[in-house]
């Protein structure tokens, strides 16, 4: 079984993937983690999709908080899918704005965000302060809460502290 290695810690791969992860998605692509490859060894993993186009659970600015609220307390690997036509790019904000604000400050264990197209939220020229303000924040000090982050795309004021 492959593992992943952080420091001294050793995590099943399968179990990394499946709990305590959290994917903010503007793309609309990790949804697919929940659908098997056409491979014999392809598989699905059993992750939540909430927005996007085929949700489990329908995300809107209101319900997003309630959401990660509910995935933190029963450890559930979450998608939060912003690709949809009924959310705006200020929602994307608000959203990403409010959910990095519970998980920095009401997560409890290790979970690991995935930021997908982080330059949307925290771009090189910044235009929405309060957004880059929450994501640089949990960023910096998301150790102090048991969070990583991975945030795939051009970050470069943060670069050097995305795992």
């Amino acid at each position: 079984m492959k593992h992943i290695s952080i420091g001294d810690v050793r995590i099943p791969f399968d179990d990394y993937v499946t709990q305590g992860t959290a994917v903010f998605d503007a793309i609309g692509v990790w949804r697919y983690l929940k659908v098997a490859a056409d491979d014999p060894r392809g598989r699905a993993y059993k992750v939540v999709v909430a927005g996007g186009q085929q949700p489990d659970l329908p995300l809107t600015q209101q319900s997003a908080p309630q959401i990660i609220r509910a995935a933190i307390k029963e450890n559930i690997p979450l998608v939060v899918d912003l690709y949809d036509t009924k959310l705006s790019k200020a929602d994307w904000r608000r959203i990403v704005q409010d959910c990095f604000r519970i998980l920095l400050y009401e997560n409890k264990g290790l979970r690991h965000i995935f930021l997908e197209e982080a330059a949307e939220y925290a771009p090189q020229k910044v235009m929405d302060g309060q957004t880059f303000a929450e994501v640089e924040k949990l960023v910096r000090m998301g150790g102090n809460a048991s969070l990583g982050i991975t945030g795939p795309g051009t970050i470069k004021a943060s670069d050097k502290l995305f795992s």
